[in-house]
């Protein structure tokens, strides 16, 4: 499974580059209650951070108390530190984590993981970017070849207003893994910021080649384009970011450690989305898999394991989740075209059939619906009601080629090639090049007894898109004659 963090989550809490600074809040010194925090060293006994829980899941607050007690009971284990700090990382306790890794860093100085979780928590929190960066630079001491801990040390540089520092650090990054998305943007956004628009707009070019759908590519490119002068490609790649909404997932091992660790249905409802737009579907539907177990009779949560599993390709299970969505809240109605959709792909009508008429129960004048209850009675071997449903959809409005064509459909089956010719042709009307319009319309001729025309048809067809099935049939009528 592939694991990944978003560029907009690790950007939280974190200055806009362009600012320069970060904001001038102090430093959380102490225990995440408010009580000043034990001198830290071997010797010591650090209070336990105990955070605010309330309005936390019933689970949280059992995990979290579940790991402080352990901790209290072995208090110079970095495990038991560590462990319990990845949980409060994981829910977004970020102030009262810092403390833990601090602890757990001072216990085990040779293992990188807690001087990296450190510096992500710091970086997120804001307040202290020297110690972020130096956490980061600690974990490069022991791992020099990690190419995520080069990106988020050069995104503290370049949220401190360092561009200079940033620049190297992304370039180390993409030296070690040229695919790093996220480093490629900020390399960008840090030649940009110091000048260098030429390069800047070379590696924003390519980053968004690379990143079509991430948003904040298109707006730092747009924002190059204008400094150049290029008003017209500024404005295009502003609208473009206007229109995607991808996020940048890319390979962390190190924190996945933390990402596992999310309790929260709420939080994992939160990444599940964002790793959908991201097309991350399969993280995600790691993520609602386990948020359903906390949340059951949520349909958010159903509906979102529908849209992971339609994207990996798995129909039947999608449409049970868009089944048991529709269950726990009938009002959805884009749901029931979704769910007959996939129960057609997944090979079941007779479900298809049953899922279009429990929403036609709910909006009994939805055009879709109706239509695709009609596709499902083809699907199902019902050629005379599907078509009398085809016929009924056609005379009350205007309806699309592929309603033609599977009405057409219905009628070569039923061999009723001559109005079955006219659908075809109709929807031809609508869409000249339809491929598939075209053999069916060859099919129907060859019924009809039509062999030149049938001919044409398949030879038009094979002009546009090439397929062995036309030019089978091509070769048994040319070589009839």
């Amino acid at each position: 499974m592939k694991s990944g963090t978003p560029l907009v989550l690790l950007l939280a809490g974190v200055a806009v580059f362009a600012a320069g600074c970060l904001g001038d809040r102090p430093s959380a010194g102490g225990d995440v209650s408010g009580q000043p925090s034990t001198a830290v060293g071997l010797e010591s006994a650090p209070a336990v951070p105990s955070p605010d829980l309330d309005g936390m899941e019933p689970a949280v607050r059992r995990r979290l108390d579940e790991l402080r007690q352990a901790v209290l009971r072995q208090p110079r284990s970095a495990r038991a530190w560590g462990s319990y700090g990845k949980v409060l990382h994981a829910q977004s306790l970020h102030e009262a984590a810092i403390e833990t890794y601090r602890r757990a860093a001072e216990l085990a100085p040779e293992d990188e993981r807690w001087s990296y979780f450190l510096g992500d928590a710091l970086a997120i929190e804001g307040s202290d970017p020297e110690a972020a960066i130096a956490a980061f630079e600690r974990t490069l001491e022991l791992r020099p070849e990690y190419p995520p801990a080069h990106l988020r040390l050069g995104q503290v540089h370049a949220a401190a207003g360092d561009p200079a520092r940033a620049e190297t650090a992304f370039r180390e990054a993409l030296r070690l893994r040229p695919t790093l998305a996220p480093a490629r943007l900020g390399l960008g956004q840090a030649l940009l910021a110091q000048g260098k628009l030429d390069e800047a707009l070379t590696v924003l070019e390519e980053a968004a080649r690379r990143a079509p759908e991430t948003a904040a590519v298109h707006f730092s490119l747009s924002r190059a384009y204008r400094l150049s002068g290029r008003r017209d490609d500024a404005r295009r790649s502003a609208e473009l970011a206007q229109r995607v909404s991808g996020v940048d997932f890319y390979d962390d091992p190190l924190l996945a450690e933390v990402e596992r660790e999310v309790v929260s249905s709420s939080a994992l409802l939160a990444r599940a989305r964002d790793r959908l737009e991201a097309g991350e579907a399969g993280g995600a539907l790691t993520d609602l898999d386990r948020a359903v177990r906390s949340r059951p009779e949520d349909p958010d949560v159903h509906q979102l394991r529908g849209a992971a599993l339609a994207e990996l390709g798995r129909a039947d299970a999608a449409a049970d989740a868009l089944e048991r969505a529709l269950e726990l809240d009938p009002a959805r109605h884009p749901l029931y075209a979704q769910a007959v959709l996939l129960e057609l792909q997944a090979g079941d009508p007779r479900a298809a059939w049953e899922m279009a008429q429990a929403g036609l129960a709910v909006t009994p004048e939805d055009r879709e619906l109706r239509a695709l209850r009609a596709r499902a009675l083809l699907a199902g071997g019902h050629l005379e009601t599907a078509a009398e449903e085809f016929a009924a959809l056609a005379a009350g409005g205007p309806v699309d080629a592929w309603l033609y064509d599977e009405w057409g459909t219905a009628e070569a089956r039923l061999g009723q090639f001559e109005p079955a010719i006219l659908r075809f042709q109709q929807a031809l009307a609508l869409e000249p090049e339809n491929t598939l319009v075209l053999f069916h319309l060859g099919l129907a001729l060859e019924g009809a007894g039509r062999t030149v025309e049938a001919i044409e048809m398949y030879r038009r067809a094979q002009s546009l898109e090439p397929s062995p099935l036309v030019q089978g049939r091509l070769d048994l009528l040319v070589g009839a004659r």
